[in-house]
């Protein structure tokens, strides 16, 4: 009820109902569920962007649960919270890199594709454009092997960024015309 709570925007209640399944976890020693209604807590937070404390919730859940594809969206949630809304460059980056690691494990192509592309933002706006290539160019492997629409517009308005920056006009021109 929580989550539909969420999406429907009301918080309010939303809070309510994952306070209370904390609640109920705890009493019952299930700290696999205490860990997932933890995230949900956290997402509730980041919506409300009350990134603090989503931070500080998601961080907790990294100590309880053993669950590889949990840690996966957290450690991608903390580092868009870094990068996009904190502006912290360095820790985005940490956080990207520890999420590769366990996706290595794990393999989930758009979330891989999708970290790879965040990434190459990062060393673009950072002028590291070997790095961001690189990146790209993994993206650009996984999209191949597996189309997925709205990460290949991501990679095409990030080849364009790279592309515009390096001063290669034709390149950049060509890959906005591809997710124009």
């Amino acid at each position: 009820l929580g989550e539909i709570c969420r999406e429907n925007k009301d918080y309010e209640h939303a809070h309510l109902y994952f306070n209370d399944a904390l609640e109920h976890m705890k009493e019952i020693d299930d700290y696999e569920s205490y860990a997932a209604v933890l995230v949900n807590l956290a997402d509730l937070y980041y919506k409300e962007e009350i990134y603090d404390t989503a931070l500080m919730l998601y961080d907790s859940v990294l100590n309880i649960t053993s669950a590889l594809n949990t840690k996966i969206a957290i450690y991608n949630n903390i580092a868009e919270i870094q990068y996009y809304v904190i502006g912290n460059i360095k820790e985005a980056k940490g956080n990207y890199s520890k999420m590769l690691t366990l996706l290595t494990e794990d393999i989930d192509s758009y979330t891989l594709a999708s970290a790879f592309n965040n990434l190459s933002s990062i060393y673009i706006e950072e002028g590291v454009f070997d790095t961001a290539y690189m990146y790209l160019a993994k993206v650009d492997s996984i999209c191949n092997l597996n189309p997925i629409g709205n990460i290949r517009l991501t990679l095409y308005q990030n080849y364009h960024d790279l592309y515009m920056k390096v001063g290669d006009d034709d390149k950049a021109n060509h890959y906005l015309e591809q997710y124009s």
